[in-house]
């Protein structure tokens, strides 16, 4: 066979397509980390400056990682080529491993250095590294409050999140209230129409929506009926005559007189903003000038000025007799919606599925129960929702009394949930494949009947108040 094949294919082209192949072809769980190898040679160009410029710090103590550092500044210093073998190797993951250390336990210079390169800039990312002259790789304790005024400020604190500040106090609670919700889940199961178990997995069936009677029907086509049309432009003006938030638009320079047309321009410059038609179109459309848009635009329209218009209309609504009828603005939610980008953002990342050949970013936005909307972020569509969840309910600066919060799986993780805990607020997301969802147990003791099979995690109070014990010596 071979021979035959010969005749048609040469042997030594027969064997290069075969070593091609080899390569292209790569196991699915392979993290091409070859590749860096390759550009070795241009990251040294810089590695050793960047390395020697900057004295990275880390609450870890030791931390491997930054012993790995210290140990590549000396053999550069030193013009050495060879790794020690004593030199450390816990930071290095699973997926690095077999590149690092070779079968006969020799480590590899280029990809240990590779490797302790592309760890230091992961926990720089995550805060586990940071640097005292940075201010975006700062200490990630630098945003908390400081230790040393702590002690002062930790029985306001509790007070305010409505927790107690004996931590074994706080973990008793919890574990009161989760044996309750088990023991119901429980008993309950057996009779719920819509969960059973299949296979070992909880199998969680659709929420049917409820129906609308006929009198819900005919009050709301009464309602359109007698609902007049009105125009956007007519709308703004009059709640702003409400509200008044336009009083909030203050010059960036200062305080200035206001001509009697500014109050227009603001309003033109505020729908050309929320339309999304641009100053041009508005300008064709107003009969208003160009310049003059673009100036009130750059001048009146920034952050600094909206939060706190925003925040007046908010409040307004809140207190509205009608709003109190659709919720207490105790609830809120929040999610995020992607729009492709036109122009440079750094915050702009490139996401075919949505984006296709452009760049795009994700608005995350906060809503509360009465519908209005106390807070927007526009954020990177390729980071997790649940990053910024927190964002817009800390930041909230108008009188919603936000209590609790709800979102979809992508604003969901375990962590999240402990923030929340921490805050006195209450964690309510809509999950996705809640039958997936692992659950957790204090006492192993306790014998469930019916959902034994399911929780199948432990929590171990011990290394909870471990960590409060730690956090109450520190501060």
């Amino acid at each position: 066979m071979r021979q035959t094949i010969y005749q048609y294919v040469p042997a030594d082209k027969l064997q290069a397509a075969v070593e091609e192949c080899e390569r292209l072809v790569r196991p699915l769980d392979d993290s091409h980390f070859d590749f860096l190898a390759h550009r070795y040679g241009h990251l040294r160009e810089f590695a050793p400056a960047f390395l020697q410029a900057f004295t990275f710090r880390s609450n870890l103590n030791p931390d491997p990682l930054l012993q790995a550092v210290e140990l590549l500044r000396t053999l550069n210093q030193e013009r050495r080529r060879a790794v020690p073998d004593d030199a450390p190797l816990k930071f290095i993951p699973a997926t690095w491993h077999p590149y690092v250390v070779d079968r006969s336990g020799r480590i590899d210079r280029r990809y240990y250095e590779l490797c302790a390169l592309w760890e230091l800039r992961a926990a720089l990312r995550a805060g586990d590294v940071w640097l005292e002259t940075s201010r975006r790789y700062a200490n990630p304790e630098s945003y908390l409050i400081p230790p040393a005024s702590w002690p002062a400020s930790r029985p306001e604190v509790c007070t305010l999140t409505q927790t107690p500040q004996d931590g074994a106090a706080r973990v008793n609670e919890r574990q009161t209230e989760l044996e309750a919700l088990l023991r119901r889940f429980d008993d309950e199961l057996p009779h719920h129409p819509s969960l059973h178990i299949e296979d070992e997995s909880l199998v969680v069936g659709p929420l049917h929506a409820e129906d609308k009677p006929p009198s819900l029907v005919a009050l709301e086509t009464l309602i359109n009926a007698r609902l007049p049309l009105v125009e956007l432009p007519d709308l703004l003006m009059e709640v702003d005559g409400w509200t008044g938030f336009s009083r909030h638009l203050e010059h960036a320079g200062g305080a200035e007189p206001r001509a009697p047309e500014l109050l227009v321009h603001c309003h033109a410059s505020i729908l050309a903003q929320a339309c999304n038609f641009g100053l041009t179109r508005m300008a064709q459309l107003a009969d208003l000038s160009y310049r003059q848009l673009a100036w009130c635009t750059n001048w009146y329209l920034r952050e600094e000025t909206l939060k706190p218009a925003i925040a007046g209309i908010v409040n307004r609504h809140y207190h509205h007799p009608l709003a109190r009828l659709w919720g207490g603005g105790t609830l809120s939610s929040s999610d995020g919606q992607r729009f492709p980008m036109t122009v440079r953002s750094q915050t702009a990342t490139a996401i075919p599925r949505y984006f296709g050949y452009g760049r795009g970013l994700t608005f995350y936005t906060w809503t509360s129960d009465q519908f209005s909307q106390y807070g927007s972020k526009p954020i990177p569509s390729t980071v997790r929702d649940a990053t910024y969840v927190l964002d817009g309910i800390l930041d909230n600066e108008t009188e919603l009394p936000i209590a609790e919060h709800t979102s979809d799986t992508a604003g969901y993780t375990d962590l999240v949930f402990s923030l929340f805990d921490l805050l006195g607020l209450q964690f309510s997301p809509r999950l996705r494949d809640l039958g997936d969802q692992k659950l957790y147990r204090f006492d192993t003791s306790i014998r469930y009947q019916n959902i034994g099979r399911l929780v199948r995690g432990i929590l171990k109070p011990r290394l909870i108040l471990g960590h409060c014990t730690l956090l109450t010596a520190s501060g």
